[in-house]
């Protein structure tokens, strides 16, 4: 190989072609490149797709940029390098092939993989434990019986937790009693980055969540909530671990999953985008509210004829999952109105099921 000295010309030339085709340094499709014979100031790998001719009429080798790489355009720089990951893509070497916080897809993988990488660092999952309170609560299969509810929250809990990818190391259900409550929240927060207690967080007679949290060292960030359905939501900390107090109802344990939670455990996967997906739709018809709380409204859309239309779905009741199971949307009512209009523009938020 030829030192990369006798070959600045044939750098020169192709800069100059660049420059002369009005590329200004700057990489697009089918633009050819330095030859590869420079191999301590550009390196190839992969076929030759054409050739320049130097003063003497020799040719050498150069190598091509292909669409997939050249949007955005990128700087020739002398000091940079070409890797070519098949046999027609390439990235220079000092570009940013993958930005930190990027989420694993199916070609992030494969990019991995074309670059060579058997293995990176990711952020570890959170540990995640769940604590279920109530007397009331009978298993699935279990025959109902006066006073006692199926537990709910723990397979609902369980499944969200799932779909993000994360599987709770424990779960635990605990009786109204403050003693056997504080026992469980202990020994939940002993192996976990993430406490979710569900129910016990409200202002009855049964509702121990909050006192324990305190005497077990969670210090209180928030209690109680402008949102409908859970206004007794508890959020804290102790020390790196965070702690939530959902609502017993089931409805409610969700919806507070979903608006608290779930973005907080993404972020401590290291993702940069925790906010979950909102479009603007039209009301189908008219709703009412009294002002003071936002509302989150189970609901669905339709596109029709390139709009999106958002309608209620079921009966809105904190305890109701049939209205939840059947809807694709939660309906922003926001907190300062009373009425939205049929026809009127709201915000919708897409559930993590819903496909466009």
């Amino acid at each position: 190989m030829a030192d990369s000295h006798d070959n600045l010309p044939m750098i020169r030339l192709a800069i100059e072609r660049l420059e002369a085709e009005g590329a200004e340094c700057l990489l697009h499709a089918g633009d050819f490149i330095a030859p590869f014979a420079v191999q301590d100031i550009l390196k190839f790998h992969g076929p030759v797709h054409g050739c320049f001719g130097n003063n003497d009429g020799e040719k050498q080798g150069i190598t091509r940029i292909w669409p997939d790489v050249a949007d955005p355009p990128r700087k020739l720089t002398l000091a940079g390098r070409i890797i070519i990951l098949a046999h027609d893509e390439a990235v220079l070497e000092t570009d940013e092939a993958l930005p930190a916080d990027v989420f694993i897809t199916p070609p992030v993988i494969g990019l991995l993989a074309a670059l060579g990488y058997a293995e990176i660092c990711v952020y570890r999952k959170p540990k995640v434990s769940v604590v279920i309170t109530g007397d009331e609560l009978l298993d699935p299969q279990d025959p109902l019986e006066d006073g006692k509810i199926r537990d709910v929250n723990t397979y609902t809990i369980q499944a969200a937790l799932q779909e993000m990818g994360i599987k709770a190391i424990s779960f635990r259900r605990a009786i109204d009693d403050p003693k056997k409550l504080q026992e469980a929240v202990s020994q939940s927060l002993s192996s976990a980055d993430i406490l979710i207690v569900s129910g016990g967080v409200s202002v009855g007679d049964y509702d121990f969540a909050k006192d324990v949290f305190e005497g077990v060292g969670v210090r209180e960030v928030f209690w109680r909530v402008a949102v409908k359905p859970g206004k007794p939501t508890f959020f804290g900390t102790k020390g790196e671990k965070l702690v939530f107090g959902l609502p017993g109802n089931p409805a409610s344990a969700l919806v507070i999953f979903y608006l608290f939670a779930r973005p907080a455990i993404f972020r401590m996967m290291g993702r940069e985008e925790t906010r979950p997906m909102r479009l603007p739709a039209l009301m189908k018809s008219e709703i009412r509210k009294k002002a003071g709380r936002q509302e989150y409204l189970r609901g669905r859309f339709q596109n029709q004829d390139g709009k999106l239309y958002a309608e209620l779905h079921g009966r809105q009741f904190s305890h109701m999952m049939s209205s939840f199971a059947n809807s694709n949307c939660l309906i922003i009512f926001p907190k300062e109105k009373t009425k939205i209009a049929e026809g009127e523009e709201v915000q919708i938020q897409l559930l993590p099921w819903t496909a466009l």
